[in-house]
This record gives structure tokens, C-alpha cells and sequence, in this order.
């Protein structure tokens, strides 16, 4: 049976877009907590949206690379979910999972048909996966930059690995 579609909106900042993306029907939200997005949002500001999103949707905090005073404090304010996407190793989601004590979604970026090769290797450590368009060489930013790749490379992933596909 397949899995069924999960529609998450990213980039959350303000009240106002939170009530907007539950009104849309979304079923998650994705908070940036990435200095260098332009949707980045502080630890306070993220803990409000959490707060309001409680009970109505489910959550989820992205961190790139993070180290473990900044896992601890984001699990700390109750997401559903952590979203890793940055160079982490399967080592290290796995030993951040273990530590967060939340769901951990895992970022992959795609741009050859040796990115997708390397799905398999989180499979069974990231509770979901996320592939998402490798950046362009010097980007300064792992993802969210409105890219898509070639999804016509997915088709070599084993079909009983559930993904998530990122719009760009």
C-alpha cells in the first residue's frame, strides 16, 4: 500500500503564516532555524509557533549540522519532528535521534544518480527522508533555494522507501 501523501509548508516566521498553512490544509509546518536562511527564525520565536501549532498540526524544526546544546534546546521546546539538512553522516542522525528524543527527518540532496545511491544508508536511522536538489557548488545555503532536480533519477530508489520530495 502507499504511503500516504504528507504536504509540509517550510519557512514558517509569523503567526499569520501558521494560521494560513493550517487553513490550507497542511498537515506539517517546518520552522528554519538556520542563521543563514531569510526565513530563519529565533529559538523564542519558534517556541511561540510550537506553542500555537500544538494539538493542530504537527512540527518541525530545521537545523544544518547541528551540535548537541543546539539539538538539546530545540527538542527541548517539543517538535514533532527535527529536520537535519545539512552534511550530517548516518552516524551522526543516528546519534542525534537517540539524543533528541523526536522525530528526525533527514535531507538528501539529489543532483546524480550517486546522490540516490546513498538514500539506503538512512533509511533505517532517519525516521523519514527528504530528498531535496543538491545545490549549485559555492550556494550558501543547503537547500530552500527553489531548485528541483531531475526526478526521474528517484526511479532507481528502491519503491518501499518512503520519501518525501522537496518542491525546491
Amino acid at each position: 500500500m502507499a504511503e500516504p501523501l504528507v504536504i509540509k509548508i517550510c519557512g514558517i516566521k509569523t503567526p499569520d503564516m501558521l494560521e494560513t498553512a493550517i487553513a490550507g490544509g497542511a498537515d506539517m509546518v517546518g520552522f528554519m532555524h538556520f542563521q543563514r536562511s531569510p526565513r530563519h527564525a529565533s529559538v523564542e520565536e519558534i517556541a511561540d509557533l510550537i506553542s500555537q501549532a500544538r494539538g493542530r498540526i504537527e512540527t518541525c524544526v530545521v537545523l544544518v549540522n547541528p551540535d548537541n546544546s543546539c539539538v538539546a534546546e530545540i527538542a527541548a521546546l517539543g517538535p514533532d519532528w527535527i529536520q537535519l539538512h545539512g552534511p550530517e553522516t548516518p552516524h551522526r542522525v543516528e546519534a542525534i535521534r537517540a539524543e533528541a528524543g523526536v522525530e528526525i527527518m533527514k535531507a538528501l540532496p539529489i543532483g546524480s544518480a550517486e546522490d540516490v545511491a546513498q538514500v539506503p544508508a538512512f533509511v533505517d536511522i532517519a525516521d523519514r527522508i527528504l530528498v531535496d536538489a543538491k545545490p549549485p557548488k559555492g550556494a550558501d545555503r543547503p537547500g530552500g533555494l527553489g531548485d528541483t532536480f531531475d526526478w526521474s533519477l528517484l526511479k532507481a530508489l528502491d519503491p518501499s522507501i518512503p520519501f518525501m520530495l522537496s518542491g525546491g
